[in-house]
């Protein structure tokens, strides 16, 4: 004996019927253009600083409207599992969400990836070496007349 009141095709009516009373305003991801911080492909890079700590913080994303509304929310979710201005340590991947919502009642959580990386070149300070450099070896290192040269 099958039970009618819970037919997938009833469910799906009461649903359709009173899902927009109850239910709060969500808008598909499309009434924004969400764009995260620096090159996205699959991740935004943040640049770590000389002790190779990096903050989310400093490369918020920008979103605009696709609709024509006018942004009033875009903020870091409460729902991540840190804070905005927590540091990570160099070659870490985070996923941050973050919150939109706009005056047309339109909202979304957006999330993305950010990673860590040193993207600044060493610098070598050849001034501070010595003119004289003695190096040890534990092998009998021939006289310079002696090598090879190829």
């Amino acid at each position: 004996m099958q039970n009618r009141l819970f037919s997938p095709f009833r469910l799906t009516a009461i649903s359709w019927m009173f899902g927009w009373i109850f239910s709060p305003v969500q808008a598909q991801q499309n009434a924004f253009v969400f764009l995260p911080p620096g090159p996205a492909n699959p991740f935004s890079h943040i640049t770590v600083d000389a002790n190779c700590l990096g903050k989310i913080s400093s490369a918020p994303p920008t979103v605009t409207s696709a609709v024509g509304a006018t942004i009033v929310l875009s903020q870091f979710s409460p729902d991540n599992t840190f804070n905005y201005t927590d540091e990570f340590i160099l070659g870490s991947t985070e996923t941050v969400l973050w919150d939109v919502a706009d005056d047309m009642g339109n909202t979304f959580q957006f999330s993305y990836f950010v990673e860590m990386v040193d993207s600044t070149p060493p610098v070598f300070d050849i001034s501070a070496t010595p003119s004289i450099l003695f190096v040890n070896s534990i092998v009998q290192v021939p006289p310079l007349g002696a090598i090879p040269v190829m």
